[in-house]
């Protein structure tokens, strides 16, 4: 997959994926939050363009020394949840 990644502020996401997130968090800081645009992809060493273009929102949360992320759409719907596993895993 090849992607182009930006970093953004909060009040320039969709309102569902802020509610998603939020939902998710369940009490941890909202961190970084990335924007990605994917138009390609790469299957047998080869690199393919996308029908269309995914958007996706990764946001970083942290809850005492346990940090995720979890990817939201543009919809609010989750792409990959957030895993709470050790310190510093995604």
């Amino acid at each position: 997959m090849l992607e182009f990644t930006i970093v953004v502020d909060a009040e320039d996401v969709p309102a569902a994926v802020m509610k998603t997130v939020r939902q998710a968090a369940e009490g941890a800081v909202i961190g970084r939050i990335e924007y990605i645009e994917i138009s390609y992809e790469t299957k047998n060493g080869r690199v393919l363009k996308l029908p269309e273009t995914v958007i996706n929102y990764a946001v970083e949360l942290t809850r005492g020394d346990k940090t995720t992320e979890i990817v939201v759409n543009p919809d609010g719907i989750v792409v990959e949840p957030a895993g709470w596993g050790d310190a510093g895993e995604e």
